[in-house]
């Protein structure tokens, strides 16, 4: 199966911003709706959003905040915004 993989650096700056995620977020669902209706496209996320990137906590993630802010997302977009 063709595969794209697509990272996002969270690692080292500049760090994108979350507005900047967001739309290329927006632009690869306009690319997925624009094939043909028959051809099957799967997209597959990994990660966090929660992780401590620096410190001593680096790379510790708080499951519960990413969880609550996904059922925002889900309820409410404009109450989820960062």
């Amino acid at each position: 199966m063709p595969t794209i993989p697509l990272e996002v650096n969270v690692l080292q700056h500049p760090l994108p911003t979350a507005r900047r995620c967001y739309r290329l977020g927006q632009a690869i669902r306009r690319a997925v709706e624009s094939y043909a209706p028959d051809f099957t496209v799967a997209v597959i996320g990994t990660g966090g959003m929660s992780h401590q990137l620096t410190g001593p906590q680096f790379g510790h993630m708080q499951e519960a905040n990413d969880m609550d802010f996904l059922d925002r997302l889900e309820r409410d977009r404009k109450a989820s915004r960062p």
